[in-house]
């Protein structure tokens, strides 16, 4: 109803060629989960991962497309982004040549409402009483920001070179229409 400036930036650096997608990132924490930090949420996503004291000083967000996408890969994408999509997050700076973006499509409000099913999605440690758990879970929004990933188009596919993950191309396309 009202244009409110948000809080944005872009996870690591960019090139010319570059596309940046739009993600939503949710910080968030829950009692009943006992979900406080990012080491508290790589610990039940990722058991098998050694987590360093840095995830600990952390606090706890998932990444959140904030574009349209087909449901299945809607959900692969945040699950891939909250857990590895980490990086240095910079100010964008036209300066480096022209910037072009997806859309926003996704409210923020939209994006907090997907957290627990994103959650339902990742966690692996424990599931038997986490997730009848995540139902009545008291998950607390505590701050969002748009965070700008860089993709870079090969073949017919948006690929994010760090970690490898990709989009392909007319799936975007179709979700820009729903």
């Amino acid at each position: 109803e009202t244009l409110t400036r948000i809080p944005s930036a872009v996870l690591g650096d960019h090139a010319d060629g570059e596309r940046l997608f739009p993600f939503w990132q949710i910080e968030f924490s829950s009692e009943k989960l006992s979900l406080h930090t990012r080491l508290d949420l790589v610990k039940v996503a990722l058991p098998y991962k050694i987590s360093g004291e840095e995830l600990g000083k952390e606090h706890c967000f998932a990444v959140i497309p904030g574009f349209k996408v087909p449901p299945r890969i809607f959900l692969r994408m945040a699950r891939m982004a909250t857990l590895f999509f980490v990086g240095e997050h910079t100010e964008p700076r036209p300066e480096k040549g022209s910037l072009t973006s997806e859309p926003v499509r996704l409210s923020v409000k939209e994006a907090a409402e997907a957290v627990p099913v994103v959650l339902a999605s990742i966690i692996v440690a424990d599931k038997r009483s986490r997730l009848p758990l995540l139902a009545e879970a008291d998950i607390k929004i505590e701050r969002a920001r748009l965070v700008y990933i860089p993709f870079t188009l090969e073949a017919r596919e948006w690929k994010h070179r760090p970690s490898g993950q990709v989009m392909p191309i007319n799936v975007v396309e179709f979700g820009a229409n729903l």
